[in-house]
């Protein structure tokens, strides 16, 4: 196989060739989607199968489509950049399909203990609570106008440097995941987690943001459908095909948001139409675009072998506090692909795929997506050895949510958004919620093991302790 693909890259000639490596990328995808369908067809919103659904949105359709029409015009480049793809597929495959899950899990959090019926929802209110202090801060620095009456590249633009303030709707999200795994069993309770969720979709929806919906939606079907109730696949796909319309007229109506309400209302009724819906495909194409932008790139520098992962940490600090801290990859992008929107403050998505690449070439590309398979691998694992274990489950939708920016954004969005400012806090959450030690010890935790369990029955005649 390896020399077949090395055989590929040395024919420069045919443009065919780019649409063999699409073809066999396609082929290879729905392969691998059968085989994690048909593992668990009842269970939809396992996380493999959703990160196969967005893979598949990111990274098959855009470059299909660009490199069946030869929208780009240089063959050579897009058979790079095809091969790259194929190189993502591959890798997660290798990850996801490797034995090395059994030693990443040793790492893991037990999660043994038993929660208090008060404590999580204690710990929701208070994510919830800080989230949306964060977020009246944010607002009160930046000003309300800039979300009412601003157009969608100033918000951004307002809002660099105090990335403190807004990571405020990140705990929201995990203070209403946390409340509505804690409320499985009270309706009350869920009616309430729900009443929350619909405040943020029409908050989000208002500044033209539809992805933190979209994540926080997903994990909470996640919940419901470990934890509550099953949902059907029928379900979700009737589900996905009314929304994708909506997600769709949001993202045009945010040309129109300085006009406020009434002016996204107005164009929403009289100038969406169904021909705008060819626009879904707007965002999933910035991956390529990044990708085949810094494979061009690349081909006058040195790769950054690795630096670029190592500065995310650094990048954690907000501009206004350290504004000497090296650039993003996102923020490197925008400043060589679009000078004219980076001095507006704007910016584009950068994916890991093209940061792997921008990194370490094809073998950056390959290890990047193995790391992500076998994480998720891991985490699959890790949840199904305690199925009841509602620690394990918030901590597993709270990953769930990262899905998209696993596939779409840069390490240093992914570490600042979702490891630090969301995992490390359900991490916390959950440690201090499983504290009391349970009824059956690790036999909860899916080890068989009773250890440190001890029993008051008395000892029966003749009975011996096996």
């Amino acid at each position: 196989m390896g020399s077949l693909f090395a055989l590929i890259l040395l024919v420069y000639d045919e443009a065919s060739v780019t649409q063999i490596i699409v073809s066999c990328n396609a082929f290879i995808y729905l392969v691998i989607c059968w085989n994690r369908f048909s593992s668990h067809p009842k269970d939809v919103l396992e996380i493999d199968t959703v990160y196969l659904v967005f893979f598949g949105i990111y990274h098959i359709l855009p470059i299909a489509v660009y490199s069946l029409t030869g929208i780009y015009g240089d063959t050579r480049l897009d058979r790079i950049v095809a091969f790259c793809f194929m190189l993502s597929l591959l890798g997660f495959a290798a990850g996801f399909y490797s034995s090395l899950w059994s030693k990443v899990i040793l790492i893991f959090p037990r999660l043994a203990g038993t929660w208090r019926a008060w404590e999580p929802r204690l710990a929701a209110g208070f994510l919830i609570a800080f989230g949306i202090v964060l977020l009246y801060l944010l607002v009160t620095t930046v000003g309300l106008a800039i979300y009412t009456e601003a157009v969608y590249v100033d918000v951004y633009a307002a809002e660099s440097g105090k990335g403190i303030f807004s990571v405020g709707l990140i705990f929201i999200s995990v203070g209403l995941l946390t409340l509505y795994i804690a409320s499985t069993s009270d309706k009350k309770m869920s009616w309430l987690a729900i009443i929350v969720f619909v405040a943020c979709v029409l908050l989000s929806f208002r500044m033209g943001r539809r992805r933190q919906v979209l994540e926080l939606g997903i994990g909470l079907l996640a919940i419901r459908h470990f934890y509550i109730k099953p949902v059907r696949t029928k379900v979700l796909l009737i589900g996905a095909i009314a929304i994708l319309p909506v997600f769709v007229m949001i993202g045009q109506a945010r040309a129109y948001l300085s006009g406020g309400i009434d002016a996204m209302v107005e164009y929403v009724k009289y100038n969406f139409s169904v021909d705008e819906l060819q626009y879904v495909t707007g965002e999933p194409e910035t991956v390529a675009l990044a990708l085949r932008e810094t494979v061009w790139y690349m081909e006058g520098d040195e790769y950054r072998y690795g630096r670029t992962f190592v500065e995310a940490f650094e990048i954690l600090v907000p501009l206004s506090i350290n504004a000497e801290r090296p650039l993003a990859p996102s923020e490197w992008f925008v400043r060589i692909y679009d000078p004219n929107v980076a001095d507006k403050g704007g910016g584009y998505s950068y994916a890991l795929i093209a940061e792997g690449y921008l990194n370490f070439g094809l073998l950056g590309v390959f290890a990047v997506f193995f790391v992500e398979g076998l994480f998720l691998r891991t985490l699959i694992e890790y949840r199904k050895r305690a199925p009841d274990n509602k620690g394990r489950g918030l901590l597993y939708a709270v990953v769930l949510t990262a899905t998209i920016s696993l596939l779409r954004g840069d390490f240093a969005s992914l570490l600042k958004a979702n490891i630090v400012s969301a995992v490390l806090p359900t991490l916390i959450v959950v440690l201090w919620l499983s504290r009391h030690p349970s009824l059956y010890g690790e036999a909860l935790a899916g080890t068989g093991k009773l250890k440190g369990f001890k029993t008051t029955m008395p000892r029966l005649p003749g009975f011996k302790r096996s």
